[in-house]
């Protein structure tokens, strides 16, 4: 016996009627007398041509990925094939992934009269012979919701968890299309992994994968010679996400005759994690995080709903510093001040970049034998090598940036 497995059986097919507990030892002993009977009706068939006019339906595609559509129409194939009385399916548990397909299995017996077992409701059945008493019109009643083709609604405070990527998006969509700062600029989704910052990163099938079960969101724009990407990676309900916020600082600072003197792009990254509230301390005596996105996950409404709670305040943080394309606060930042108890906690590569953008050569020296000594100390041999290179390369930059006359306004650190 296989188990977890679905049964279906054609109505010549008869055997004793089975109370609770041997009703899957039953849909299996029906299974092995009859495996290789041929088949007189065609009840099977008809639930499988029921199960893929539905799944294939287009009012109903944002439930079931290609695999599931593929699935239904490779098992169609094969009945034509191989026309037995009687149907085993293993691992249908696996094919569904969630309750969409078991509806549908569920209204294609109802709909048909097929004998049938299936383990995850227990249920076994055959027109209006079934155990439990009504079991498939209690099942399609109180536990699998019928699917809809209305398009999902936006409605903060009554919100309710995507039941797949494909819902996702068009959340996350719909979101932002009616948040007051994002729906002023443009939203770009793809379905494997892009980034315009670093197109070295970007997949070649980034906007063509769509069963991909996961999605890249960006917004990209351009001021005052610098550019922006806020990002977003949705890959699972029930994981953290990836956000962070980038640009590219390069033609900012230095003429395309410059540019090829240095020969890197001044690249800059926030991870919303990096973000921290020095008003707070954890246990272990460190900054909090100024915000929780990274554990709201989306399995729940709750989830989801402290998530656009959360990420509104990141955007908001985001469009606060830097939506008229300066650059101070990351000056502060880079200096070690908080702004508002915000402090940005910077990489070393990025701290010493922005202080030579400033053109502070004394500070840029002083914070170069700070992160020496430590990655001395530690034996970090391999970033000792990258900072004392890097170093170098900010000494060249400060030159060419105070050449170019487009250096940072010189910053004084509060304390």
């Amino acid at each position: 016996m296989s188990l977890g497995a679905i049964y279906l059986w054609e109505p010549e097919v008869t055997g004793k009627f089975p109370n609770l507990n041997e009703s899957e030892r039953t849909a299996y002993e029906l299974y092995q007398k009859h495996r290789n009977t041929p088949a007189k009706g065609r009840k099977i068939k008809d639930w499988a041509e029921f199960m893929l006019s539905k799944v294939i339906d287009d009012a109903y595609s944002d439930y079931f990925t290609e695999e599931t559509k593929q699935w239904c129409v490779n098992l169609q194939k094969a009945l034509l094939a191989d026309d037995y009385a009687v149907l085993e399916l293993d691992n249908f548990d696996h094919i569904a992934q969630g309750d969409a397909l078991y509806r549908v299995f569920y209204e294609a017996v109802k709909e048909t009269g097929v004998g049938f077992y299936e383990p995850r409701f227990a249920v076994w059945g055959f027109s209006v012979l079934q155990v439990p008493d009504d079991a498939v019109a209690q099942v399609l009643k109180s536990y699998l919701k019928p699917l809809s083709s209305e398009q999902q609604s936006f409605d903060l405070d009554n919100i309710e968890a995507p039941r797949n990527i494909k819902k996702a998006e068009e959340l996350f969509q719909l979101w932002c299309s009616q948040h007051p700062i994002l729906k002023n600029y443009e939203l770009n989704t793809f379905y494997n992994r892009y980034d315009f910052i670093e197109p070295r990163m970007c997949e070649p099938d980034a906007k063509t994968a769509i069963a991909s079960q996961q999605r890249y969101f960006l917004f990209f724009n351009e001021c005052k010679n610098s550019y922006y990407q806020l990002y977003f990676k949705l890959r699972s309900f029930t994981t953290s996400h990836n956000i962070n916020f980038s640009f590219d600082l390069t033609n900012h600072f230095l003429t395309p005759e410059l540019k090829e003197k240095f020969g890197k792009k001044l690249k800059f990254r926030i991870d919303e994690n990096d973000i921290r509230d020095i008003a707070r301390r954890n246990s272990s005596g460190s900054y909090q995080l100024n915000f929780d996105i990274f554990f709201c996950k989306w399995e729940s409404a709750y989830g989801v709903k402290k998530f656009f709670q959360e990420f509104d305040k990141f955007v908001s943080f985001l469009h606060k510093h830097f939506s008229n394309g300066h650059l101070q606060s990351l000056q502060a930042w880079a200096y070690g001040d908080a702004l508002d108890h915000v402090l940005v906690q910077m990489h070393w590569s990025q701290e010493l970049m922005i202080i030579a953008l400033g053109l502070d050569k004394d500070y840029l020296e002083e914070r170069y034998q700070f992160h020496q000594e430590i990655l001395t100390s530690e034996k970090r041999d391999s970033e000792l090598e990258y900072l004392n290179n890097s170093y170098q390369e900010y000494l060249v930059l400060m030159d060419l940036v105070k050449e170019a006359g487009t250096a940072l306004a010189p910053y004084q650190k509060r304390n």
